[in-house]
């Protein structure tokens, strides 16, 4: 699928539907539910209740929610590469480097499992992630 393209099943789903339920799925996108969708489309609440191929749309709203956030996915991946050097850029900041040391430890798998003081210093214990974890 390229980007810009309604989802397939979506598409098969919404060619059938009424000016009306349209209206209502693209509504249906931007609220968390369907009565908001109903009054943002202009639609009585009773109305989309009623309507036999509701479960349809549903899952057409379902797919579009879907492909979005892959989509968001997808951008967010482009921009890791720029984001991890900006994390590991942020170690030679002496304000940020405990809380960028941290972060980077946890997304690599190593966790601090616990402290202990031993002789006045503070003795960390890590744990490396690995298979079966």
């Amino acid at each position: 699928m390229t980007n810009h393209e309604i989802p397939q099943s979506a598409t098969q789903i919404l060619a059938g539907a009424t000016p009306e339920q349209v209206r209502w799925v693209v509504a249906r996108l931007g609220t968390t539910t369907d009565q908001d969708a109903a009054r943002d489309a202009g639609i009585h609440r009773t109305t989309v209740s009623k309507w036999e191929n509701k479960p349809q749309l549903d899952e057409a709203v379902r797919a579009l929610l879907l492909d979005a956030a892959e989509s968001a996915r997808q951008i967010l991946l482009t921009s890791a590469p720029e984001a991890a050097r900006a994390l590991s850029d942020s170690l030679k900041d002496r304000h940020q480097r405990v809380q960028a040391a941290n972060s980077i430890l946890d997304r690599v798998g190593v966790a601090g499992e616990s402290k202990v003081e031993v002789g006045g210093k503070v003795e960390v214990v890590l744990t490396f992630g690995g298979e079966g974890d």
